[in-house]
């Protein structure tokens, strides 16, 4: 019988190594036990050459999830979620799944449970720019009407599976008038919304896949059987939809920070009179009058204390963001939102301060 030689078989070796997609990121991970005795783990994102990018991803992650600041060395990661003594609330089981870990994207889903009235299951998936560590939404990847072309695809895709599940549902089954009718109620909100700004996405491998929540609430949630809706468009199918710059990263296999940048939800960087240095993230929400709501969070990076934030944006760029703490107005940030910055003064609560400030994604 024949048998391949020390040589072949490393050469089969070493093909098979090299045949594993490189990680861009290490993902570690910190983990810590509730009172319930149950353990939580989250990921931490390291990287030798990208440690700054890999610390906005950090950032993002725990502000948004956990929140609260992001400290490499901090012991006690989930207090602010895990459900304090004598009480249920809270958020447990925390744990993650890496989606999409290339010099392109990094796409990640975080699960846990989250207890209120009861007890419910989650999972909320982002994505970042691997290079950067900016976090990407919709609005990053589309243009605003191949937006709406690509929500009516992923819109008729959700809508077709309970259409076609609608037919199997016997209602002279017990509870099968109750089930029948949530779906029923399910397709028209469906139909009647815009889908994307309810779905969330991620990346894995050569497509972008689009999630929504199920039909049912909690008290339906044994009769819903379609459960979670995904649908995948293949990144080639989407080349049509995407704007210039997503073409062109994915052409140059580079996501870039400069030229027009949404600032929407994403960690921002910078300084008050150049001296005292602070992190934002900030949220911009479609109004009426073509002004956008802004709300965030900023914290002084030597304080880590988090400071809230609210106000408007006009349709020239013209912005004022009033901060609060503990309920109370502190201070007023105004100036001008540039290309891929905000750029003006911070006023004291009293207004006896100005001080000239920046905020960007450098």
């Amino acid at each position: 019988m024949w048998a391949p030689s020390l040589g072949i078989l490393i050469l089969l070796l070493l093909l098979r190594v090299t045949s594993v997609k490189a990680q861009f990121y290490t993902v570690a991970s910190v983990s810590n036990i509730d009172r319930f005795n149950q353990e939580s783990v989250f990921p931490v994102l390291k990287s030798k050459k990208h440690q700054s990018a890999a610390d906005r991803i950090n950032t993002y992650l725990h502000l948004t999830v956990l929140d609260q600041v992001y400290e490499n060395d901090r012991y006690a990661y989930f207090e602010h979620v895990f459900p304090p003594e004598d009480e249920y609330w809270g958020q447990s089981n925390f744990d993650f799944q890496v989606m999409t870990n290339n010099e392109l994207f990094f796409s990640i889903a975080i699960m846990y449970e989250s207890t209120g009235a009861y007890t419910e299951s989650f999972v909320e998936y982002y994505t970042f720019s691997s290079f950067t560590g900016e976090h990407l939404t919709l609005n990053d990847f589309f243009a605003e009407t191949p937006l709406i072309d690509v929500s009516s695809i992923v819109k008729d895709r959700f809508e077709k599976r309970i259409k076609s599940y609608l037919p199997q549902i016997d209602k002279k089954e017990e509870d099968g008038d109750a089930k029948y009718e949530m779906y029923e109620e399910c397709l028209s909100y469906i139909e009647s919304e815009d889908v994307l700004y309810n779905a969330s996405f991620y990346i894995k491998d050569t497509s972008m896949v689009f999630t929504r929540e199920r039909c049912s609430n909690h008290m339906m949630a044994a009769l819903d059987d379609l459960w979670t809706f995904e649908t995948a468009l293949t990144l080639n199918e989407l080349g049509l939809f995407f704007n210039e710059k997503t073409s062109n990263a994915l052409a140059k296999n580079y996501w870039e920070s400069n030229g027009d940048v949404i600032l929407n939800d994403k960690i921002l960087k910078g300084s008050i009179r150049k001296k005292y240095k602070i992190t934002a993230r900030i949220q911009f929400r479609p109004m009426k009058d073509g002004c956008q709501e802004l709300s965030g969070v900023y914290w002084y990076d030597k304080i880590k204390t988090i400071i809230t934030l609210n106000g408007e944006v006009d349709e020239d760029g013209n912005f004022e963001l009033i901060e609060y703490f503990d309920g109370v107005a502190t201070g007023v940030f105004k100036g001008k939102m540039k290309a891929n910055s905000l750029i003006g003064f911070w006023s004291s609560g009293k207004g006896t301060k100005k001080l000239p400030f920046i905020l960007d994604l450098k």
